[in-house]
């Protein structure tokens, strides 16, 4: 997936962008928070410089095809979360969502991960996947709420080296939904 020219994709309170390098100081209100990142395969970031190397890394992810990440905020600009499509491919792509901790239970994972679920429709995929730590009950009702089904059994997967994390799968079907 070639990295096309900046768009957007809204929603009823959401507006999502490309994210860009300048977006990491919003993204250190998730990825320096323990509590919102301690469902994440990494842990949570100590330093804004540390979200900084992740941003770049994000950016060359994007530049290079592999993925696309999309900053979502509301109408005032106020920074909300990021969603994700990576590993993506002809038969699928794997969906990623993180949201500020300040802003949970208000609906706006749900109503992000629509609309880019809407957008990946029109990709060249069949499916999307999703994995979640065992025990992230938020993300798998989400999921649910998305149309996501459970796949297999829950399995250790590796999410780091030398760190095993027992995680749930899911798919979501662009055929069948």
């Amino acid at each position: 997936m070639p990295m096309a020219p900046d768009f957007e994709l809204a929603s009823a309170r959401l507006s999502l962008r490309r994210f860009s390098a300048g977006d990491a100081e919003p993204l250190f209100s998730i990825r320096g928070d323990r509590v919102a990142m301690r469902f994440w395969d990494w842990p949570g970031d100590r330093s804004i410089e540390e979200t900084h190397e992740i941003a770049l890394r994000i950016v060359d992810e994007m530049q290079a095809g592999k993925a696309l990440y999309m900053s979502a905020r509301l109408a005032d600009g106020t920074f909300v979360g990021l969603f994700d499509l990576s590993e993506i491919d002809t038969q699928h792509a794997d969906i990623g969502f993180m949201i500020a901790r300040r802003f949970w239970g208000n609906g706006y994972a749900t109503e992000g991960a629509n609309t880019l679920i809407a957008h990946a429709r029109r990709l060249p995929v069949k499916a999307l996947k999703a994995r979640i730590h065992a025990g992230n009950t938020a993300s798998r009702r989400l999921l649910h709420t998305l149309g996501f089904e459970a796949v297999g059994c829950p399995t250790p997967v590796e999410v780091r080296p030398g760190h095993l994390v027992i995680c749930e799968h899911f798919r979501l079907d662009f055929a069948a939904s």
